[in-house]
């Protein structure tokens, strides 16, 4: 993933909105520095984000280079996806990896790869994610012979394909390795990996694989003092949880990827993980709780603009208030967040949303033709 704050873009799949100002000219500044200032600025609109590249890439074709290519088209490719604008997206990330393929850096070469797999799995693609994870995994092979690291991937994944500790325990060895054999780029690396590896098994309803997968991947994020992602990790182990219908344990995992993103101040992966809970305890008949972590979910995600899961929260809240029998409450946060998805065009939660709204309207018994309209759009 990218830095910090666009790394939380594609975990959470925010929607940000406009800026006042403009961008500060940065043509003169080299590449290295062009990524790093986009990687790491907070932007509340990322829409002038994509203007402001293409202008850098359009005006110096000759000064760039394949990894700086590489990173800004990524950049790019991370925020149409976050956008829902999925073709735009696919577009970039076919570029990130054509120009990564011409970096001399192996790290480079294996990312790139690691991002489209991501991509792919995400959009449901999995016979492709899988071969290039399987490419990546070649390229992985070579780089940890060149740094003189002799890891053994088949006895890892074996090793945790058996762990159902949540969270892992204390061991300290991946692969035959003591964990301070690797660099932190190595680690980096193989969370990636792994990660990309647990996310395809998960869309296969391969349970045992993904966990074993995002066990690995934690074990490396945690190993590495400047991976922020340990977060993400146990809340999508805890969503592997849920779907098996531990909430319990979902909930135990959750809670403490929350901790995480408190520490961290992570806004942006807050809201996802919240809403998780509050699915977790809806499971569990105990909907004040499920109401009152989809209301953290609404005021973080509307305090930090962040429309699409503003959006998706209110659904949860909702949710939370119909079960409770508070109709009216209900049916107003859903039309808030339907009049939010249909400004900004997110489909995807509009869709959402719609249905939430006719599941309460049935309730109301007196709503049906209405129900019957709502469920029509």
């Amino acid at each position: 993933m990218l830095k910090a704050r666009i790394s939380k873009i594609l975990f959470a799949f925010i929607f940000l909105v406009p800026i006042t100002g403009t961008i500060a000219p940065l043509y003169s500044q080299d590449c290295a520095r062009i990524c790093t200032y986009f990687e790491t600025t907070d932007f509340p609109d990322l829409q002038p984000v994509i203007a402001e590249i293409n202008t850098y890439l359009r005006n110096n074709p000759s000064t760039i280079t394949p990894d700086c290519n590489r990173r800004l088209n990524y950049l790019l490719a991370v925020i149409y996806e976050s956008h829902s604008q999925k073709d735009a997206a696919s577009h970039y990330y076919d570029l990130q990896y054509a120009y990564g393929n011409l970096c001399s850096s192996d790290t480079a070469k294996i990312e790139a790869h690691l991002y489209l797999a991501g991509f792919k799995t995400r959009t449901l693609k999995n016979q492709e994610a899988t071969s290039i994870i399987d490419s990546a995994l070649l390229l992985l092979r070579s780089y940890t012979k060149k740094e003189y690291i002799n890891y053994n991937f088949e006895d890892a994944t074996n090793l945790y394909a058996t762990n159902e500790e949540y969270p892992l325990n204390s061991r300290n060895e991946i692969g035959g390795l003591p964990i301070t054999k690797f660099t932190s780029t190595t680690q980096n690396l193989f969370r990636k990996y792994y990660q990309a590896k647990a996310s395809v098994y998960t869309n296969e309803s391969k349970i045992g694989d993904a966990r074993a997968n995002y066990l690995l991947a934690y074990q490396f994020a945690k190993a590495n003092i400047s991976d922020s992602t340990e977060g993400n990790i146990l809340n999508n182990l805890g969503l592997l949880l849920t779907n098996e219908g531990y909430y319990q344990k979902a909930v135990v995992l959750l809670n403490e990827a929350l901790l995480l993103f408190e520490k961290q101040k992570n806004y942006a992966s807050m809201p996802n993980t919240l809403v998780n809970l509050s699915y977790c305890y809806r499971k569990m008949k105990a909907y004040k709780e499920a109401e009152s972590y989809a209301a953290k979910a609404v005021a973080i995600s509307r305090d930090n603009r962040y429309t699409s899961f503003f959006c998706r929260a209110n659904g949860f809240l909702a949710r939370a208030y119909s079960l409770q029998n508070r109709l009216a409450e209900a049916e107003q946060v859903l039309r808030q967040s339907i009049d939010t998805a249909r400004r900004y065009n997110n489909k995807i939660e509009l869709c959402y949303n719609l249905r939430a709204l006719a599941e309460v309207l049935l309730q109301h018994r007196t709503k049906l033709s209405e129900a019957k309209a709502v469920t029509l759009e």
